[in-house]
């Protein structure tokens, strides 16, 4: 079992992100993958270039559809559950619309799909919880 973990400001698990990973591998290939993965879960559009996908990394400027980042940020904490104020509405936003993009992908990809995904973003509550206490 994996013993590492890098939490992403609303918890995420860097290390087993498929966008992290292929971009850390260098390989186009593997990007354009992923990248078919984001469009079909909707979490990118069709026209997505593979390569505006690759990660930069989170930080209190990196796009984030909740201002989660800039907001741990502010308050210098390396993640949400840190927060005196978890979950927080704008946290408590992001965690529901990870549970139903977590339903969503159970029914649209294959188990290896769904468990790579599952490992990298379906469980941010717990690792949150765990990491913050």
């Amino acid at each position: 079992m994996r013993s590492q973990t890098v939490l992403a400001y609303c918890g995420n698990d860097c290390l087993v992100c498929p966008r992290y990973r292929a971009t850390a591998s260098g390989d186009p290939g593997e990007l354009a993958r992923v990248a078919k993965i984001w469009v079909y879960a909707r979490w990118r559009d069709a026209d997505t270039d593979p390569a505006d996908l690759a990660c930069r990394g989170c930080g209190p400027t990196a796009p984030c559809r909740y201002g989660i980042a800039a907001c741990a940020a502010d308050k210098e904490l390396e993640h949400c559950g840190q927060c005196g104020r978890f979950a927080c509405p704008r946290l408590a936003q992001a965690l529901a619309a990870t549970e139903e993009s977590a339903r969503r992908c159970r029914d649209a990809f294959d188990e290896h799909t769904y468990r790579e995904l599952e490992a990298a973003f379906f469980r941010k509550r717990e690792r949150l919880l765990a990491a913050g206490h």
